[in-house]
């Protein structure tokens, strides 16, 4: 079985060949505006992949990437909406 690092490796050394351009449109394509639900407030939530640079965060339809329910919300940090994942 590969480890994480052999597997990021790989998937590096794949992306080489597919190029950048071509992997950040399927991406988009794929993931941009996906929604869900937040497992914490249980408000819909969409992808933004664009707004953070090319780090995919979790809004709501307001533009609201905070979540107070979040158990990363303290008194100085709101926590982020997080997905409902498979298992």
């Amino acid at each position: 079985m590969q480890t994480q690092k052999e597997k990021i490796d790989a998937w590096l050394q794949w992306l080489e060949t597919y190029t950048p351009q071509k992997f950040i449109e399927a991406f988009l394509r794929n993931v941009e505006n996906t929604e869900s639900v937040c497992q914490y407030c249980g408000e819909n939530i969409y992808v933004d992949v664009l707004i953070g640079g090319g780090v995919a965060d979790w809004s709501t339809e307001r533009g609201d990437f905070g979540c107070y329910n979040s158990p990363e919300t303290t008194d100085d940090h709101c926590g982020s909406h997080m997905p409902i994942k498979r298992k």
